[in-house]
């Protein structure tokens, strides 16, 4: 599950961000800073380097992964109210590209719908979750709450983050032949 397509340097230093990302994390609340942001930035950081090891950064594809990075001020319901909307927008784009219209059955699709992964970075936690894309409205499945205080759990936690990632790009390297390339992507692969 977690092997490297290519440039396993690269992949190494990746996921060794992740297991010190606890360290970072404790280093800024002990100086007062907030360290949502930087949170986010890091797992979106790993997802691109998943993306270029799956060899499908320069294709045209539908995120089976959200991240969504809470305000310090924000509250719980608002949290879950953006991962939900997140989520069903996701579940609905894939349903959308997978529909093949039939007129006896209702809907069909070209290929099974793909669970959705969610990254919920909520002050000093990340929450895991799922969703069922077939089932656009129904609730996300909270798989794990990863706190990055516990230094204890860092190297659980970086490998559960990545775990959610790499699940991801086996998704949609499943399918990466079939993608178009995107043609509005910049060389600088960090804009």
């Amino acid at each position: 599950m977690f092997a490297l397509n290519s440039n396993s340097k690269a992949g190494i230093k990746a996921l060794q961000a992740l297991i010190t990302l606890g360290i970072r994390v404790r280093d800024k609340l002990s100086v007062g800073g907030y360290p949502e942001k930087m949170v986010a930035k890091e797992i979106q950081s790993y997802i691109r380097w998943a993306e270029r090891d799956g060899g499908y950064q320069k294709k045209r594809f539908i995120p089976v992964h959200t991240v969504v990075a809470a305000r310090s001020s924000q509250t719980a319901g608002s949290i879950g109210a953006a991962l939900a909307s997140q989520m069903k927008f996701l579940a609905e784009q894939h349903m959308a590209s997978l529909r093949i219209p039939d007129d006896e059955s209702g809907e069909r699709y070209s290929k099974p719908l793909p669970l959705l992964y969610g990254l919920v970075v909520a002050q000093t936690k990340v929450i895991l979750v799922t969703h069922n894309s077939a089932e656009p409205e129904s609730e996300s499945k909270v798989l794990a709450t990863l706190d990055l205080t516990n230094k204890d759990m860092d190297v659980w936690n970086g490998f559960a983050i990545a775990f959610m990632v790499i699940a991801a790009r086996n998704y949609i390297m499943s399918m990466k032949d079939e993608l178009e390339p995107d043609n509005t992507m910049t060389d600088d692969e960090d804009a």
